[in-house]
This record gives C-alpha cells, structure tokens and sequence, in this order.
C-alpha cells in the first residue's frame, strides 16, 4: 500500500486537517502527518497543536500516494513561500499521483498551474 502525506505548518486550519486525518485512519489508510518546520508539534490557527510523524526535510516521496494542502492563513503563506514543496507537489503530480487541497490551498495549485 503507498502511502499519503497530510502536510502541516503553524497556522493550519484544525477542522480541515484533523477531519481528513480521522477518516483516513478509521479507514486504514496509511497516512503520514508531515510537519513543514523543524519541529514535529505543528500548532494550528486555533491554538491546538498536532504532533507530525516526519519532518518534511527528511522524508521521501518514493512511495507516495496522496499528497493533501490543509489550509489555514500561516500554513498556506508557508506553503506559497516554500519552493521545494511546489516542486514535489508538480513531480508528484506529473508522476500522475494525487493532489488534494481545502480551503485557501487551491490557490498553490492554481499558481502551479
């Protein structure tokens, strides 16, 4: 089973990250919390912190299934600044592997093109 990759930054929106985070775990998919900064615990918008499995400097797509943009006012503004990440969501997407983005976040993929 390839694995998806939820990814966070300080500032994300609690109820679109931990929504998608419950169903795919109650439905067994093998899903992988990845925290943008150097730290695991990513604090959201409303002050609720969530603890990543990986960090994203040291994490490899390999085996990716879903990559999934939470919104949130921070995280998003990280998400635009962060030109690694464009780059592996575009070759992630042009290896014909899915993208999913709530909120503010469409507007990286429509920046991507």
């Amino acid at each position: 089973m390839k694995t998806s990759y939820l990814f966070l930054s300080n500032g994300f929106e609690e109820i679109e990250a931990v929504t998608i985070i419950d169903i795919l775990r109650r439905a067994k998919i093998d899903l992988k919390i990845v925290s943008m900064g150097e730290e695991r615990a990513v604090i959201g918008e409303h002050g609720i912190t969530l603890m990543a499995d990986v960090l994203y400097s040291k994490t490899k797509w390999d085996n990716s299934e879903f990559f999934i943009l939470p919104g949130g006012i921070g995280s998003t503004k990280d998400f635009f600044m962060n030109d690694s990440l464009k780059m592996d969501i575009l070759e992630h997407y042009n290896q014909g592997r899915y993208i999913a983005a709530i909120g503010e976040t469409p507007a990286i993929l429509g920046e991507l093109g």
